[in-house]
């Protein structure tokens, strides 16, 4: 999501990090979500706290970037 000035990244992964200024975590489905963005923590967890589905099949086969694992190999 952005405003076009700020953004907002929604990351959703089969492994968890720990919840840090600027950073939101919570599981939903098996699998962790993170909403990274430059707003206050209660509104990042306000936030993260709307999202109500999440498809765990797509996530499970999630290789961590948008381009084929093979690209980030030597």
């Amino acid at each position: 999501m952005s405003d076009g000035l700020n953004v907002l990244a929604l990351i959703a992964s089969k492994n968890a990090v720990k919840a840090a200024p600027g950073v939101a975590v919570r599981r939903l489905g098996g699998a962790a979500l993170w909403l990274v963005g430059n707003l206050p923590q209660s509104a990042l967890e306000a936030a993260l706290g709307g999202v109500q589905t999440l498809d765990v099949q797509a996530v499970s086969n999630l290789t961590g970037t948008f381009a084929p694992q093979s690209a980030s190999e030597p």
